[in-house]
């Protein structure tokens, strides 16, 4: 049996600061200043409230709450506007946010033993179960930790104490549903470990484990004005997205993955830099938010 959740809560310390100035250059009429910072945690009972999931812990589905995919702890922003003589306008936007969270799960077996093996919960759903909502086929989280707790505490540089506190307490040991078996005495532990029916072992990241990335943009647009008539004008512009080209990497439903199988892209093998099919491509028009620099020509007609 499946349990639909979907409680999630945003927090969040929000400052502004505008400025209006008239004539503060020769060449510049008007400017507009504004800055922002955010400082906040968005919590969910799944890494994607956006949908219909299922609990990582059906048989308890108030168990896993923490950080959703798309919580950004620190959001900064600031942009601009200036007002030249002939009626032409610029206009400048920055945002720099701080990277995504990421669960941390054993890998899966996909076979159907595999909940002797990294069903930690006992609730039948913990190996790749695959009806599993948008959880998808999925682990078991990792015992210690929580969900999103890679990049909210767990990061490259203390991955690797983690990992060595699950191998030293649960690797080796036998899952619930391996215990029912020893418990029954239908099997050993002996006999569990034999056929590969126990908690894996997990590989250790590298020295250098890269982190979810920040996001950094900058975009810078110009246009000019002609005034058809009192309510009717005419503006051609151009605009520049990624004006400074940022590489970015980690955008949401594309991080460092959190299944702890040791390639590269994961949260324990990925050394040095990040991959390039994580790094944020062009996506779809002009609305893929840190993409390569792109060109926009416009020509708009307001009335």
């Amino acid at each position: 049996m499946l349990f639909p959740i979907g409680r999630s809560v945003l927090n969040a310390l929000q400052l502004s600061l505008r400025q209006d100035v008239h004539n503060p250059f020769r060449a510049v009429r008007n400017l507009n200043l504004q800055a922002s910072y955010q400082l906040s945690r968005y919590v969910a009972m799944a890494q994607d409230s956006d949908f219909i999931n299922s609990a990582f812990d059906a048989a308890n589905p108030n168990k896993y709450i923490g950080p959703d995919a798309l919580d950004r702890t620190h959001q900064f922003s600031f942009g601009g506007t200036m007002e030249f003589p002939l009626h032409f306008r610029a206009n400048v936007i920055g945002h720099f946010y701080s990277g995504l969270p990421q669960t941390l799960t054993l890998n899966p077996t996909g076979l159907p033993g595999g909940m002797f093996v990294t069903g930690v919960n006992g609730d039948g759903t913990g190996d790749g179960y695959a009806p599993n909502g948008s959880n998808g086929t999925l682990g078991s989280i990792l015992p210690g930790t929580n969900l999103g707790s890679f990049g909210r505490g767990i990061n490259g540089g203390n991955i690797n104490k983690v990992i060595s506190n699950y191998n030293a307490n649960f690797a080796g040991q036998a899952t619930p549903a391996g215990n029912v078996l020893i418990s029954n005495q239908l099997m050993t532990l002996s006999d569990l470990t034999a056929l590969g029916g126990v908690m894996p072992l997990v590989a250790p990241a590298p020295a250098d484990q890269q982190n979810n990335a920040w996001l950094k943009d900058f975009d810078l647009s110009v246009n000019w004005t002609y005034k058809i008539k009192e309510y009717v004008s005419l503006q051609p512009g151009v605009g520049i997205f990624n004006v400074l080209n940022f590489a970015n990497y980690d955008s949401p439903k594309n991080t460092l993955s959190g299944v702890l199988n040791g390639v590269d892209g994961s949260v324990n093998g990925t050394p040095y830099s990040q991959p390039n099919f994580l790094r944020t491509g062009l996506g779809s028009g002009v609305f893929g938010l840190g993409a390569p620099r792109t060109l926009e020509c416009a020509l708009k007609l307001n009335f």
